[in-house]
């Protein structure tokens, strides 16, 4: 359980520079991420904001793709209104990406599997029983 939004910032240590790397935006958190590669982090990201004990008054996040090297980010995920991108998940084996859509009060209780382009992307969606 999460009781805040405050600096929860992702940073990468290089060893054995020991030199950290923060790749979350100020004024954002980033909840949970999973690498897809040595070089791409896929993270679920929100706005910084204080708990709230009302389920319509806390973020909603949306999953970014992150290139370590460049710093690069670009926003791979759309939900709709009211609804938010956590927990994502990469597969290795088949290449896919996995995450859990909802809006804090109920869970959407299927998982969305994608393929991610050469550019990031998500190009095809499915909805998975969980």
């Amino acid at each position: 359980m999460i009781f805040g939004f405050k600096n929860k910032n992702l940073k990468v240590k290089e060893l054995p520079a020991l030199q950290s790397l923060i790749l979350t935006p100020e004024n954002f958190v980033d909840l949970s991420f999973t690498w897809q590669s040595d070089k791409n982090v896929i993270v679920s990201r929100s706005p910084e904001i204080e708990w709230s004990n009302k389920p319509s008054k806390r973020a909603l996040p949306i999953l970014f793709r992150i290139d370590i090297q460049n710093k690069g980010q670009k926003q791979i995920s759309f939900p709709p209104i009211g609804y938010g991108d956590f927990n994502p998940e990469f597969l290795y084996l088949n290449q896919k990406l996995t995450w859990t859509r909802s809006n804090w009060e109920k869970m959407d209780r299927k998982r969305r599997l994608s393929r991610l382009s050469k550019f990031g992307t998500l190009q095809w969606s499915e909805k998975h029983n969980i």
